[in-house]
């Protein structure tokens, strides 16, 4: 960490190895009002989604995820895809845009752990993968 007196001086030569750093994280992922976040799309037009830090602390433990949708199905924006549930409630997660559903993560049916400890993580607590038809 910077001593106080030493930032003033150091920061302009820091800020362009940092800069790009912070950018690439914020460019990575959207984040929704609802607590979800959704990625970039890939090469494919397909966009992760899964749920933040703040939803996951508001929910407390994910004891669930139940989810009502199979890939290939089409949903129209605000329609329900899946429900979350925890030890403190109950949750419901809404299509942010008219979408197909393009795979499941079913891994997180048996292994709730990535989830709970992590839930932003790209690789292992995404719950969907979804293909925006707007």
């Amino acid at each position: 960490m910077f001593h106080s007196f030493l930032r003033p001086f150091l920061q302009p030569f820091l800020r362009p190895f940092i800069t790009p750093l912070i950018y690439q994280t914020i460019r990575q992922k959207t984040y929704l009002p609802t607590h979800e976040w959704l990625t970039d799309k890939d090469s494919d037009g397909i966009i992760k989604m899964g749920i933040s830090h703040e939803a996951r602390k508001e929910l407390g433990g994910i004891t669930f995820i139940d989810y009502i949708i199979e890939p290939q199905d089409i949903i129209d924006k605000d329609n329900e895809l899946i429900t979350i549930e925890s030890i403190k409630a109950v949750a419901t997660i809404q299509a942010p845009f008219n979408c197909e559903i393009v795979e499941v993560n079913e891994n997180l049916e048996n292994d709730l752990d990535s989830i709970n400890k992590n839930p932003e993580c790209e690789e292992t607590s995404w719950i969907i993968k979804l293909k925006n038809l707007d």
